[in-house]
């Protein structure tokens, strides 16, 4: 019964974390920042999160034996009107509206005797990343790589870095221990120094 009150507890803050909205403020820079919670799990509420976005996930899945982090960024690129003026007026007045309404671009405007104003581009794009250990093949190490795709076909991947902080494994450190004395029927408990042999 514990167990699965820990499960739907698991799935429950998983799924707030994904209902979570997003928050803006602005830094010193006087620069628009976009914030959230990060969800910290085990490979459990991973899976309902990948299950829980779009297909990007599950294409960049496939390569990894071992998943550390999974990000999507959701973005609008916005370009308000502006006028690009032809060369040469036409002869003769006029002025037409057009749109041209797409699942990748929006563009909308008016064109006229003298040019054409663009009144509303926008470029909807989804960024979706994989931070883990990649499947290098058979008695090959793997590797720690990370995966990025966008939705919208017109826009490019140009750079990607990433940086994952591996904090050293101490061999010697300070702990209690506990022992048993068989021959004279004792039980000792205190303090040691310890030496890890094997780290994994």
């Amino acid at each position: 019964m514990s167990q699965q009150c820990s499960k739907n507890e698991i799935k429950d803050s998983t799924i707030n974390y994904l209902n979570d909205s997003l928050r803006l403020y602005e830094n010193k820079l006087g620069e628009e920042v976009a914030t959230n919670n990060t969800l910290a799990g085990d490979n459990e509420q991973l899976e309902i999160l990948l299950k829980k976005t779009n297909k990007e996930f599950d294409e960049l899945n496939k390569k990894y034996k071992k998943v550390k982090s999974a990000v999507q960024i959701r973005t609008i690129t916005r370009i308000d009107s502006f006028f690009v003026p032809f060369p040469d007026t036409i002869n003769f007045t006029f002025e037409r509206p057009f749109i041209k309404d797409s699942d990748h671009y929006r563009i909308k405007g008016m064109v006229s005797n003298k040019g054409i104003s663009f009144n509303d581009i926008s470029i909807p794009m989804t960024l979706s990343y994989l931070i883990g250990e990649r499947k290098n093949g058979l008695f090959k190490p793997r590797t720690i790589s990370i995966d990025a795709k966008t939705d919208n076909p017109f826009v490019n991947i140009q750079g990607l870095d990433s940086y994952i902080y591996k904090p050293e494994v101490k061999r010697w450190s300070v702990g209690i221990y506990v022992g048993y004395d068989f021959i004279n029927s004792d039980l000792g408990i205190g303090f040691g120094l310890q030496y890890s042999l094997f780290r994994f």
